[in-house]
């Protein structure tokens, strides 16, 4: 229950905002940073882009065991999985293609995390130390590119799932209710419906606290592998004897053909599981100490992936044996039990299901793309936005892009994953190259200041973008053959584009660490004299600060008075003498 005297508050600033310039612009303005006073014209950080404070270090061990557990269980994960069946691979070799790139993506999402559980800072704010301050914002806005596309995809693929409860509920009423859409807008106006719905029902999970959101996933943990087991269960009574059959593969492939065929399904589970690589830091800040991130995702992701991924392969061939369809993807799965055993037991519990993951879908879509792009907007306008105003914002661009397109066909769903991907690559083999290169020393109060450590040449490091360039032009022609292809284009750049991701994160990385071996950094040469990650403990008492100003404005906002702003002030004055205290004593060392 709200108390009485913060709902006056809550009223007062109200009427200040709505009645005056200056209330206004107060209201606006998010809470300012205790690290980062704006300069060059840019504002470096707010509360929300400072390093993570104790309080909101709550993420254990097992919150990640939970987050990654119950994501593994996903409609993405099952869709994925079956949908590699189209390259014409076998079950066993579409499950070992999802093992390796389990395998993979495991490794390098417990690397990436390292830092931002070390230094408690966001996938925005880690960019600074390898592309400069300036440098920065290019990888995180190409993020939040990735970001917007993904918030739209898993909105609509919760839709989907809502469409099959509806259909369990109204029946025919709802199942046939008039298109008034055309065949190429690749949605009907049931679907539309049911979108628009989970669109609107998303918007009050965008006011949580981050860090409080471990309960979710450890709910959904418990609840959401027991439906998806389910499923796989009745698929292979159903179907008993065609969970490892070719009826989806009738020609599998051979030769080199087969070779390529692995290696792009391999990639395709790198594409599936690249925003939450990239994205992993922005989670990875609130964790109660860096051994939380390291072995439970690895072990959580390679297991578990690996496991859906052949309860996907396994279910798709069980039901296509029965049915005489290959149904990728677990909605049009659920509308195919429906259809062929219309039945008050079966509707109700294709019910439970379908609404267990409408929900699970933008839980997923929190971990994964909200909260990342949430991040990247408070980076990119940072006086203005914080994490959660970036994720209204971003669930409500996540919409107007029309997401439907991308699911049509497997084949486009493949494509998608493996096309957008390539552009994430790079930037975390260049961010784990350079954390390893700096032997884990990282100055931050350097990340929130100009002509410091991290500033490079006028705030743009150029070695990381001549890697990121390196690793990123040589697959550009086989990703723009999949749009327009010709029957003379080469299939050198076709195969290239086929490991896309594994050639832009080691091409990346290697060039990176090439350059910074041949063109020295005084602060990475600096850091590299002491031991690993001696910064940090040097560093614990500016890390280890609470916010000075925690009290809020009408939206979330600027301090709540002149009083309040002038205290704030004052406080963060002492802290960049504490700051500079804290880097003197690290090169002291």
């Amino acid at each position: 229950m709200v108390k009485k005297s913060n709902f006056r508050r809550f009223c007062d600033n109200a009427k200040v905002a709505l009645t005056t310039k200056e209330g206004f612009k107060n209201a606006i303005e998010v809470q300012t940073s205790d690290f980062a006073p704006s300069s060059h014209g840019f504002t470096w950080s707010n509360a929300h882009m400072d390093p993570t404070p104790p309080s909101e270090r709550t993420w254990s061990w097992f919150s990640y065991i939970a987050l990654w557990f119950s994501y593994s269980f996903t409609s993405g994960g099952w869709a994925a999985a079956s949908a590699l069946l189209s390259l014409k691979l076998n079950w066993w070799q579409a499950v070992l293609a999802c093992m390796v790139g389990s395998i993979i993506s495991g490794a390098v999402t417990a690397f990436n995390s390292r830092q931002s559980a070390v230094y408690h800072i966001g996938f925005p704010t880690v960019q600074r130390v390898s592309f400069g301050l300036y440098g920065s914002l290019f990888p995180v806005f190409t993020r939040a590119v990735v970001a917007i596309l993904w918030i739209g995809v898993t909105v609509y693929q919760s839709s989907l799932f809502l469409d099959v409860a509806f259909r369990c509920v109204f029946g025919d009423a709802w199942y046939n209710m008039p298109n008034t859409l055309p065949a190429s807008a690749s949605i009907t106006t049931r679907k539309f419906v049911a979108c628009f719905i989970v669109w609107i029902g998303s918007y009050p999970a965008m006011a949580l606290k981050i860090h409080k959101m471990r309960h979710i996933w450890t709910i959904k943990a418990l609840v959401v592998p027991p439906c998806t087991i389910g499923m796989f269960i009745y698929c292979m009574v159903a179907g008993s004897k065609g969970a490892t059959s070719t009826v989806t593969t009738p020609d599998v492939a051979q030769g080199s053909a087969l070779g390529w065929a692995f290696v792009f399904a391999v990639q395709s589970i790198l594409g599936s599981f690249s925003p939450m690589v990239a994205s992993n830091p922005d989670i990875a800040r609130y964790a109660k100490s860096p051994q939380s991130v390291g072995w439970s995702q690895f072990i959580t992701i390679v297991i578990w992936k690996t496991v859906l991924c052949l309860f996907g392969i396994l279910g798709t061939n069980a039901i296509a044996y029965k049915y005489g369809e290959a149904y990728w993807n677990l909605w049009d799965l659920s509308n195919a039990v429906l259809t062929h055993n219309w039945s008050g037991g079966v509707r109700f519990a294709i019910f439970l299901f379908a609404i267990v993951m409408t929900i699970s879908e933008q839980v997923k879509n929190l971990s994964a793309n909200l909260i990342s792009f949430g991040a990247d907007t408070a980076c990119l306008v940072p006086k203005y936005f914080d994490i959660n105003r970036g994720m209204i914002f971003g669930l409500t661009v996540g919409f107007i892009i029309q997401p439907w397109h991308i699911l049509a066909t497997a084949k486009s769903y493949l494509t998608f994953l493996t096309g957008y991907s390539l552009f994430l690559g790079a930037i975390p083999a260049i961010a784990i190259t350079d954390y390893l290169l700096r032997k884990g020393n990282v100055d931050v109060l350097s990340i929130y200041t100009p002509n410091k450590d991290y500033w490079y040449k006028k705030g743009w490091n150029w070695k990381a973008y001549v890697a990121y360039i390196m690793a990123i032009w040589p697959v550009c022609p086989g990703l723009a053959y999949q749009f327009n292809k010709s029957d003379d284009f080469s299939e050198g750049w076709v195969n290239l584009y086929k490991i896309g991701w594994l050639f832009a994160f080691f091409t990346g990385s290697f060039v990176y660490a090439v350059l910074s071996y041949i063109f020295k950094d005084p602060a990475m040469f600096e850091a590299k004299r002491h031991s690993w990650e001696s910064y940090a403990e040097a560093q614990a008492d500016l890390l280890d600060r609470e916010r000075a100003v925690e009290e809020t404005s009408v939206i979330q906002g600027s301090p709540l008075n002149d009083s309040d702003s002038e205290q704030g002030k004052e406080q963060m004055d002492k802290a960049s003498s504490k700051q500079a205290g804290a880097v003197t004593e690290v090169h002291a060392i």
